[in-house]
């Protein structure tokens, strides 16, 4: 798994180290896996914007990650982008 600096979205609802996971569109996937794949290419792939707002949201509660606690599918539910925004507005104060 890469990371880059975190965009603003990835900011807001998930990070405290300031980075996110990289994310390809469809069609650069092949340029991603191509044999003559260089440095320089690597580099720019790295950097291409992703649509942060294509994605879907799952908020996880912190008990994920509490030793002994038992979490399953029925803890996660799919956030709907109005929650999603709302939450990045209140992270970044904005009214």
């Amino acid at each position: 798994m890469l990371t880059k600096k975190a965009s603003s979205l990835f900011e807001a609802i998930h990070n405290e180290k300031d980075r996110q996971i990289i994310l390809l569109d469809p069609e650069l996937e092949k340029e991603w896996l191509r044999d003559d794949l260089n440095q320089g290419h690597i580099q720019e792939l790295m950097q291409v914007h992703y649509d942060d707002y294509s994605l879907h949201y799952w908020p996880v509660s912190r008990d994920l990650y509490k030793k002994g606690v038992t979490t399953g599918k029925e803890n996660i539910e799919q956030a709907e982008t109005s929650e999603v925004l709302r939450h990045i507005r209140e992270q970044m104060d904005i009214r």
